[in-house]
């Protein structure tokens, strides 16, 4: 949802004080949805461009776009671990000063998407290197971070505000004005749903776990094709002696697509990890 990524992205650069224009790489959430990363890239232009459209990168000083990339070109989605990912891949790119290729990308949506290998050098004292992290879930997450290097012996007088705030909570960015039951950690239970493997609903959750049960099940027929059958591909997994593996596999997804009211052009259609998760919040709504 582009305003509320602009918002978050504009947000996070005011309260914490830095200019977009000193970032010169984003790891965007980008989960390859055709609307999806367009809402994104142009998110991304509308905060850091200057409006020319030229894409060209910061360190070029002309217009402050940063280079753009995403883990889930190397090994998918990861759901609720794709924060972390996208920050390991950030942090590496730091150590060896090199970002890596976002694979698979043969026609780019905007310039700035890094197809190769791209040097990036250490920074100094006046010049940090600096990296936004973006996740923008469909079930509302919106959260921007900003990564900058450390630099041995800096003076940065942000550096040391920041940690004037992380020691003294009441030095807070966040204006007193705008603090609500949510921000302080006041939640309301109020409707709940469950979905573990074979386990399909709250009352089934609650007798495993009198009973001790998991709602584990052997590997779903079609789940891995033929790769379930070969034992070199299992026993690369770990798996012993190239036994199917066994865990919380869900075979199907029950959906009402039409109280759900989800897209049906094939540019928007949900992945079944959506589908999942739209189902399960929705019995939790109903059971509110």
């Amino acid at each position: 949802h582009q305003p509320s990524e602009l918002r978050t992205l504009r947000d996070t650069y005011t309260n914490i004080g830095i200019s977009p224009s000193t970032v010169s790489y984003v790891e965007c959430h980008a989960t390859g949805t055709v609307q999806g990363d367009l809402a994104e890239v142009d998110a991304i232009c509308g905060v850091f461009s200057n409006g020319d459209g030229s894409g060209k990168n910061s360190q070029d000083g002309n217009n402050p776009l940063p280079l753009m990339g995403c883990t889930k070109g190397n090994f998918g989605h990861s759901l609720v671990a794709a924060g972390f990912a996208g920050m390991a891949k950030v942090l590496l790119s730091m150590k060896h000063q090199q970002i890596p290729a976002t694979p698979g990308v043969t026609k780019p949506i905007h310039n700035n998407v890094i197809t190769s290998i791209t040097k990036w050098p250490k920074g100094d004292q006046s010049k940090p290197r600096r990296a936004g992290l973006s996740a923008f879930g469909f079930g509302g997450t919106n959260a921007h971070a900003v990564f900058e290097e450390y630099i041995p012996n800096s003076n940065s007088q942000r550096r040391a505000q920041n940690i004037q705030r992380i020691q003294d909570p009441s030095r807070s960015l966040v204006p007193s004005n705008r603090i609500t039951p949510s921000t302080t950690g006041r939640v309301a239970v109020v409707g709940m749903a469950a979905r573990f493997g074979a386990i399909q609903n709250l009352s089934e959750y609650e007798r495993a776990l009198y009973h001790g049960t998991t709602g584990a099940t052997s590997l779903p027929e079609k789940r891995w094709r033929f790769l379930g059958d070969d034992p070199n591909f299992l026993s690369k997994l770990g798996l012993d002696k190239g036994a199917p593996p066994h865990g919380c596999f869900v075979d199907k997804v029950d959906v009402d697509f039409k109280r759900l009211k989800t897209p049906l052009v094939p540019e928007d259609q949900l992945i079944p990890q959506q589908l999942l998760a739209l189902s399960t919040i929705d019995r939790a709504i109903i059971d509110s």
